[in-house]
């Protein structure tokens, strides 16, 4: 068995490759920073009863959706939700959640919630809109999530970190080949 090691070019190829993906990495997570803060968040038709997944335990949010074309009904504000009702249950347990209203703005949430409530045990809950008996009001769209920016931030500073670490591991093989490159002449 030959004790030969690679070439420099096999380093500079795997060294630049590394950069690439590193700088990929980076870029794709600096990117996600001007995404819409909505995004993962259950959009409801109200009024109306639609089954919804709540994945993690924690505090969630319900505001008027910023998506005004969906199924061709209009985002409803503060102002359009006033009259609307709104309830929520576990359909495990059958468990009404308590859904409070919203007076102070939430950090890291462009828009105003209107209600907030808290779960301890994830899974799939019934959320139901609904006008008091002899009360009309406009067809729209509710959005209900947790708080976008606190995953969002986490979620970027771990890729930034991996991505410096791809960056130093790419640099380094471009170091050993141009070690080897000059070894070799």
């Amino acid at each position: 068995m030959s004790n030969q090691k690679p070439s420099a070019v096999w380093y500079y190829f795997f060294g630049i490759l590394t950069l690439c993906i590193g700088l990929s990495i980076g870029y794709n997570s600096l990117a996600g920073i001007n995404e819409d803060a909505t995004t993962g968040f259950s959009q409801v038709q109200a009024p109306g009863k639609q089954e919804i997944m709540l994945a993690s335990r924690g505090t969630y949010y319900i505001f008027g959706a910023t998506a005004p074309n969906y199924n061709q009904k209009v985002s409803m504000s503060v102002v359009g939700i006033s009259e609307i009702q709104m309830t929520l249950c576990s359909k495990t347990t059958g468990a009404q959640v308590v859904l409070s209203s919203m007076t102070a703005p939430v950090q890291g949430l462009s828009e105003q919630p209107i209600r907030t409530f808290t779960i301890d045990t994830p899974g799939d809950y019934l959320f139901t809109t609904f006008y008091l008996a002899g009360r009309q009001g406009p067809d729209g769209v509710l959005s209900v999530g947790q708080n976008p920016m606190a995953h969002t931030l986490a979620d970027i500073a771990v890729s930034i970190a991996a991505a410096l670490c791809i960056l130093g591991i790419g640099i380094s093989i471009l170091m050993a080949g141009y070690r080897r490159s000059q070894n070799s002449a």
